[in-house]
């Protein structure tokens, strides 16, 4: 859109007259928008071409940038929403919505963010304890979210919180929700954390 505008402003004001003096408001009003017609009624067709690129190019980045980062985070707030309230199915829905967003300003931040939230959930369960109706779906929703969380780990494999958000939701997949299983990955994760940031405090 704004390569778009930035090229009919140029049109427009390479062929202004020098001289406005006498000219009514009507005609200041309608003049620009005649002129701009008539100039883009004498380029060349490659003229055309070029505009319907910029064009197509403007909305396409628009939607790349704006449209699918969006519809990641309104899902992902859905995400917060449902585990708030012990929704772990719906939950689960949401999470992998947001997840397969294919953008790459929302691949991993989606991730991670939903990675600390469910952080909160597990240690909610360990402080309350995992309701009678609950524990199948919220293993479910755990199994998952640490699939998730694996994805962020190859996707930025640098970042230093990832590998505690994935260390400490192994811990309390083990000590909440019996999955035992986990323990030694989530040993092997911290570990390698703690080499890449050895002064950060969660560690």
């Amino acid at each position: 859109l704004f390569p778009f505008l930035g090229f009919v402003y140029f049109t427009y004001e390479s062929s202004k007259p020098k001289s406005h003096t006498n000219q009514s408001v009507y005609s200041k009003l309608v003049e620009p928008i005649t002129r701009v017609g008539n100039l883009l009624g004498e380029r060349k067709p490659i003229t055309y071409i070029v505009l319907s690129l910029l064009i197509t190019a403007a909305f396409y980045l628009a939607f790349y940038t704006v449209r699918l980062p969006y519809k990641a985070n309104s899902t992902l707030v859905q995400f917060y929403n449902y585990v708030s309230v012990r929704q772990y199915e719906k939950a689960q829905e949401a999470l992998i919505q947001s997840t397969e967003v294919a953008s790459p300003y929302s691949q991993f931040d989606s991730r991670k963010n939903s990675g600390w939230v469910f952080i909160n959930v597990l240690e909610r369960a360990q402080t309350e304890g995992v309701k009678e109706q609950t524990p199948g779906s919220l293993v479910n929703l755990y199994q998952l979210m640490t699939q998730k969380i694996e994805e962020s780990l190859i996707l930025r494999p640098t970042d230093q919180q990832i590998y505690f958000v994935l260390g400490k939701t192994y811990r309390l997949g083990a000590e909440v929700l019996g999955q035992t299983d986990y323990l030694a990955k989530g040993e092997f994760v911290l570990q390698k954390g703690r080499e890449i940031a050895p002064d950060r405090a969660e560690y």
